[in-house]
């Protein structure tokens, strides 16, 4: 917990937050009006169009969204010369790097909430109704997907002295998402981490109709394996070690 804290303290009047914000409200508003084009051609359509739109666009933003703030938070100890500090303190890397996962994380939730509000204010605005298990289910995918990433771009940051390679990696990946996202088959997908939003996005849409996906429960659990390794294996990479940032 005391690490969590001092993240919050060290980076809460960095600049970078306020590029977050700004990529953030592009995805809402893509989402935005992408579901009053779907809606204004077919007023058939079902309130599922809304988190369909909305998964779409984090599709593309979040990838890049966590590179940079994974990118921003490691060069507040590189860049300061933090390292042989916490070196000589004996601090746990590990430590340190899973605050700066929560802190991600954490930004991540509530962006994602403050999305699901606006999807339902809208869905009521234009007289739908959502299933609850549909809310759910967008609050797992971007939440999940997103750990997958944040865990990649920040052993990324830890192990790369130049910062922007890392970005350029997660600005590729939205690049990827952009002009592949909904083509290529789930088997693929699977293989491509910036591409996980997609991966567990709960609908399908066919015959220009949204469906759920039958077997996306099965979806998420492996997303959740996945997860769970990766962070399982760089905890056992860093824990009380610091060749990664030497």
């Amino acid at each position: 917990m005391k690490y969590l804290i001092s993240e919050s303290k060290k980076n809460r009047r960095r600049k970078f937050w306020i590029y977050v914000l700004l990529l953030f409200s592009v995805a809402i508003l893509w989402s935005l009006f992408s579901t009053q084009i779907q809606f204004g051609k077919n007023p058939d359509s079902t309130g599922s169009f809304i988190l369909f739109n909305m998964i779409t666009a984090n599709n593309l933003i979040i990838p890049f969204l966590i590179a940079l703030m994974s990118s921003r938070l490691v060069s507040a100890e590189k860049d300061n010369n933090m390292i042989k500090s916490l070196m000589l303190s004996n601090e746990s890397q590990w430590q340190l790097f899973f605050s700066k996962w929560l802190v991600i994380i954490i930004t991540i939730i509530i962006a994602a909430i403050v999305e699901l509000v606006l999807c339902v204010s809208m869905s009521l605005i234009m007289n739908h109704r959502f299933n609850i298990i549909e809310l759910i289910y967008f609050l797992l995918d971007i939440v999940i997907a997103s750990s997958v990433i944040t865990s990649i771009h920040l052993l990324l940051s830890f192990k790369m002295k130049n910062q922007s390679i890392p970005i350029s990696i997660g600005l590729a990946g939205s690049f990827i998402s952009l002009v592949t996202s909904g083509f290529l088959p789930k088997w693929i997908t699977l293989f491509i981490p910036w591409q996980y939003i997609s991966f567990l996005n709960p609908y399908k849409l066919l015959k220009g109709k949204i469906t759920v996906i039958d077997n996306w429960p099965l979806l998420m659990l492996t997303i959740c394996l996945i997860s769970s390794a990766l962070i399982v294996f760089i905890r056992r990479q860093m824990n009380n070690s610091w060749e990664i940032l030497s």
